[in-house]
């Protein structure tokens, strides 16, 4: 999955060259969402193993408005190994705090979409294989 973000940044970088989009969040805050949205997609991956087919719908979304971030902090230069330490710093202080998970996972579930929806159709068609990509993959291990 990692070369796949990694060829993703990397494709919305040209997307951006031909569609333009605004300059993205920081990405210290891009990787606090990553994080938040990647303990929302844990749980309804989950969901889907233990059969539950309309968790479906919800973890493309989730998985695409993760992958907005990334391709974001890809967009302003963020290194795969520094966007692994700013993730990994922010998963850590993720499972301090607890309490405002829920809020995060909101806000950050509405900001990715704002992020795809103005990234342009190129790159949301990237998201959207990619999402795809990792589901089917999800489902073939069953």
């Amino acid at each position: 999955m990692k070369s796949s973000l990694v060829l993703f940044g990397w494709l919305l970088l040209v997307a951006n060259a031909y569609c333009g989009t605004a300059a993205g969040p920081d990405p210290r805050h891009s990787a606090d969402c990553v994080a938040a949205l990647k303990v929302r997609a844990t749980a309804l991956e989950d969901q889907l193993r233990a059969g539950q087919q309309d968790a479906e719908p919800q973890l493309q979304a989730v998985l695409e408005h993760g992958f907005a971030f990334i391709g974001s902090a890809y967009l302003q230069g963020v290194s795969k190994g520094e966007g692994n330490e700013l993730l990994a710093e922010a998963q850590a202080q993720q499972s301090q705090a607890p309490t405002d998970l829920v809020d995060r996972q909101v806000a950050c579930d509405a900001e990715g979409a704002r992020l795809l929806e103005e990234a342009g159709p190129l790159a949301q068609g990237l998201a959207t294989r990619a999402a795809r990509k990792r589901i089917e993959r999800l489902k073939q291990r069953g």
